[in-house]
């Protein structure tokens, strides 16, 4: 049963790292392109749960940076005047 539970924690933690270090690489190459950034996430922006407060939330340089350690299995840089949600060519 341990080795089970311990199996879990490895995963989970192997995919906070390559999620962070996915993140990582879009977020220097906006700085080298001297794109602004907005934000870092790491997880959601929103907490997992209302009542409970599962992010941490701090600022560097202008940059807000989230990291949610419990939805950690996604994230985002966002940059201005970059707009995921339209479409790159419309027909």
């Amino acid at each position: 049963m341990i080795d089970i539970l311990l199996n879990v924690v490895i995963f989970l933690l192997a995919s906070f790292l390559t999620t962070l270090l996915h993140e990582l690489g879009h977020l220097i190459a906006a700085i080298f392109a001297k794109i602004k950034i907005i934000s870092f996430s790491l997880g959601s922006t929103k907490p997992l749960l209302r009542k409970m407060n599962s992010r941490i939330y701090f600022k560097i340089s202008g940059i807000r940076f989230f990291i949610n350690p419990i939805a950690s299995t996604a994230g985002i840089v966002r940059m201005k005047n970059i707009n995921i949600n339209t479409p790159k060519y419309v027909a």
